[in-house]
């Protein structure tokens, strides 16, 4: 009996190996919609109440949005209808049935506005997440930094993402992580408060990008738990601001280049607001929403006005639609 062909004996040698791969993937689908999609990540969890602005409809909406992080998002010193979640509602209904949530809680640090998105999951599902915080003073021990996900995982999970054995794999870890987090599940905000009173700016800034950086590994951890799309922003910097650069409090740059980075470790997607505020030619005095005759070296107030949360509705907007 003559031998086979090499190639043909390789093709009979991988015909397993399909088999196999295939079946592993028909497995880790079926228990991923039967299992998993059953299971809150986080049950159990104490929750905290929902922002002020968080309106929550019983109606169902072809694509949810949830929008979660402080002043900025919530709208400070607007009305809502001003703000740019309630903006980023109204572009996105134009071309498809979209609700959005605004989760922005004013003088949250990063852990709250975690806790904040944590609550909302517990009762409600979201298809994308956006995500902005940093600027306040953090009130969290920074405990996460270290549980970011490998480097050659985050080069390839773009790949991997369509695999369910991976995302069945990924979502695990995610949940276990989140069950063993503490500072997720006993934070107190009051508590927190009195036990962290930072001196000086030198050491605010430093935990301030500390718990930035710390906490976008929680937030990747509860994309893949809770199965949504997370777009991380950074701060918009209006013209105005441009004559403080340098002033002891004027830290949104730092603190961009540490979104940036922590965003990039977790292998999350990230809109650079402070980009594209430079490519539209900055915003003037009326892109703040206290004005350039209120801005001074002792002033740390500053928010958009609508014009300005404009430009993060039609950015947003403009991702959205175009990577689904």
């Amino acid at each position: 009996m003559s031998t086979p062909p090499l190639r043909r004996r390789i093709v009979y040698a991988l015909i397993p190996l399909l088999l196999l791969l295939g079946g592993v993937e028909l497995a880790s689908a079926v228990v991923a919609q039967t299992v998993l999609s059953t299971r809150n990540p986080t049950e159990g969890f104490r929750t905290t109440p929902l922002p002020k602005r968080a309106v929550v409809r019983a109606e169902d909406a072809a694509l949810s949005v949830v929008c979660v992080g402080d002043s900025w998002t919530f709208g400070w010193g607007l009305e809502v209808e001003q703000s740019y979640p309630h903006q980023l509602e109204q572009l996105l209904r134009q071309r498809t049935d979209a609700q959005v949530v605004n989760l922005g809680n004013p003088g949250a640090s990063p852990i709250r506005a975690a806790r904040a998105l944590n609550s909302y999951l517990q009762t409600a599902s979201a298809d994308v997440v956006v995500y902005l915080a940093g600027s306040n003073t953090p009130m969290n021990r920074v405990t996460m930094e270290d549980r970011r996900t490998p480097a050659p995982l985050r080069t390839l999970r773009p790949y991997l993402r369509h695999l369910a054995s991976y995302r069945l794999l990924s979502q695990l870890i995610a949940r276990a992580r989140l069950k063993g987090d503490d500072d997720l599940k006993t934070w107190d905000v009051e508590a927190e408060q009195q036990r962290f009173r930072p001196d000086e700016q030198g050491q605010w800034l430093e935990y301030a990008l500390g718990s930035t950086r710390a906490n976008m590994a929680r937030m990747a951890d509860m994309a893949e738990a809770f199965d949504y799309d997370l777009l991380v922003l950074t701060y918009g910097l209006p013209a105005p601001l441009d004559p403080y650069r340098g002033q002891q409090w004027y830290r949104f740059p730092e603190l961009n280049a540490v979104i940036r980075q922590a965003a990039a470790d977790n292998g999350l997607t990230v809109l650079d607001m402070e980009a594209r505020y430079a490519a539209r030619g900055g915003v003037g005095a009326e892109g703040l929403y206290y004005g350039e005759a209120r801005l001074s070296p002792q002033n740390l107030d500053i928010h958009p006005s609508q014009a300005g949360y404009a430009i993060y509705a039609e950015e947003v907007a403009a991702w959205i639609l175009e990577s689904r």
